[in-house]
């Protein structure tokens, strides 16, 4: 999978998100996509979609750190899967990172996280592409353990338009 490639499927699910009755900033389309790749120490970063250009250096440096606050709670509590459960505002500690892997014990540790829209939209978009580019048979229970720690109602309705297509 190409950065292109992975561009043009971050902009389609912003779009599905931004047709969520729960997003309440439909207005927002862009941010900063990090995937992480734990053991390795490496990580994809892009801009994707329009935003702010003033908040360019926020979004990347909420990306990141969201990915590697998980990367870190991960190694203290191998149930941590989600950005979400640690998060604290008034720190800048905000939800939109989601761990995948197939085990506790796999070196294939893959973090996905975006910034740029709402918590729960930015959460909604790492589940959706996860869920597409990294499949294990764990997948679904992790989405449901997801979704029911942040009661990501924006993640539920895009996950029916995606299955209606």
């Amino acid at each position: 999978m190409g950065e292109e490639e992975i561009r043009n499927h971050v902009e389609s699910l912003i779009n599905l998100t931004k047709s969520s009755p729960a997003n309440r900033t439909p207005e927002k389309s862009g941010g900063f996509l990090t995937i992480y790749y734990g053991f390795s120490g490496s990580a994809l970063t892009l801009s994707v979609g329009d935003y702010d250009s003033e908040k360019r250096g926020k979004y990347h440096n909420f990306s990141l750190e969201k990915a590697y606050r998980l990367y870190a709670d991960w190694w203290r509590n191998p149930e941590a899967v989600s950005s979400w459960q640690t998060r604290q505002p008034d720190l800048n500690r905000y939800g939109g990172a989601v761990l995948f892997s197939p085990s506790p014990l796999s070196n294939n540790i893959n973090i996905v996280s975006f910034s740029g829209l709402s918590e729960h939209a930015d959460e909604a978009v790492s589940l959706a592409l996860g869920r597409f580019y990294i499949p294990f048979p764990q997948t679904e229970g992790l989405v449901k353990a997801v979704v029911s720690a942040s009661n990501n109602q924006i993640f539920r309705d895009i996950s029916m338009k995606i299955s209606q297509d």
